[in-house]
Order: structure tokens, then sequence, then C-alpha cells
């Protein structure tokens, strides 16, 4: 849990995990350490590249998808049948939402900085950080009948305006040629959409 203290996360790790592995609270220390480093390496690696293909796609005449959702769905070939790869393989450059940086100061109005959970937070502000966009189009993984995903993408929609976004709610009872339909009448769309005005401004 990154929310813990270093000073409680290796202690903790270590009553779980030093004697099963025969190592002690010193290496288990370090493993920590080393772990922690590597994973704010990677997350400023993806922060940058995201950034770089931002600027790329604005540049670009071609229009791109952000894929949207937690990352269960947007990450898992099984969950979301590949949908992902298949927008990709349609020709359509695919951004994840962990490559759009996250600034909550980007957030703005107090109704979206009061957004309980951690992971919406992060997708309302990537959608306020495309709405202006003139190439850059979402696709929403969400799942069946849940809750929180209704008030996340009620305001996404708010937020985007006229901008057309595709919500995909996965349901492991369908499958995926009735969602690649939708995605292609979509990415239809997308090719011919154009959003002249801004989103409202959210009071």
């Amino acid at each position: 849990d990154f929310r813990w203290k270093p000073e409680t996360q290796a202690p903790e790790l270590f009553e779980k995990l030093g004697p099963a592995l025969g190592k002690d609270r010193q290496s288990i220390g370090r493993a920590w350490e080393a772990g922690c480093a590597a994973q704010r390496r990677f997350e400023e690696t993806l922060r940058r590249e995201g950034e770089e293909a931002l600027q790329a796609i604005e540049g670009e005449g071609q229009p791109a998808i952000l894929i949207l959702g937690r990352p269960y769905n947007t990450w898992d070939p099984g969950v979301n049948l590949s949908l992902v790869r298949k927008i990709a393989e349609l020709g359509f450059p695919v951004l994840p939402l962990d490559m759009v940086p996250f600034q909550p100061s980007e957030l703005g109005e107090a109704g979206l900085q009061n957004m309980y959970w951690s992971y919406p937070q992060r997708i309302l502000q990537a959608v306020k950080r495309i709405r202006g966009s003139r190439r850059i189009f979402p696709v929403y993984f969400t799942n069946f009948n849940c809750g929180p995903d209704s008030f996340v993408e009620s305001y996404a929609r708010y937020l985007l305006g006229d901008k057309p976004m595709l919500v995909l709610a996965l349901d492991e009872h369908e499958a995926d040629a009735g969602y690649m339909t939708r995605v292609e009448a979509f990415l239809e769309v997308v090719k011919t959409s154009s959003v002249s005005e801004a989103a409202p401004q959210m009071h």
C-alpha cells in the first residue's frame, strides 16, 4: 500500500515475506527501496513518453483514441476481449490513460477535486486535457452495472460537451462481435467529427 510510510511498509513486508524467502530485515528493506525507485522511474517514463505522444498526435492529421477506464478493464485482454489491440489494428493510434500526465491541479472545479476515487480523478483530468483536441477521442471501458463509473461517466460526458465518446460496458456474456460493431461505428464518427467549440465549464 503506497499510502503507508516506508518505515511501516518494509517491516510489514519482512513479517509477511522475510521468513518464507529466507531474507533478513535489511535485505527486505533494500529490496523495497529498490522496487520503489524502479516504480518511480517507470512512472516518470510513462509521463515523459505520454507527453511526447500527445504532442505528436496533435501535430498529425490522423485521429487517435484515448483509452479510459480502470486498469483491470483496460490492460487485461481477457476482460476487454482485446478490443484495445483491435482498435489499433484498425489503424488508429491508441493512448492508454496511464500515459496522460496526471496533474490534480488541472481538475480545477471543486466538484472534480472532491471526486472520492483516485482513478476516476485521473480519468476526468485526462478528459479535461483532451476535450478541446480535434485529434483525440475517448473510449471508456467500464463494467456492466458499475455504480461508481455511472457517476464518472456522467461527469466525463458533461466535460466533453458535443465531443463524441464511446462507452463500452464490458459483460462476460457478450461476444466481441457486438462490441466491434459499436467500435467501428464510433471510429467512423471520429473520422468525420469536427468539434469546433470548447465544452461548457462546470460551476
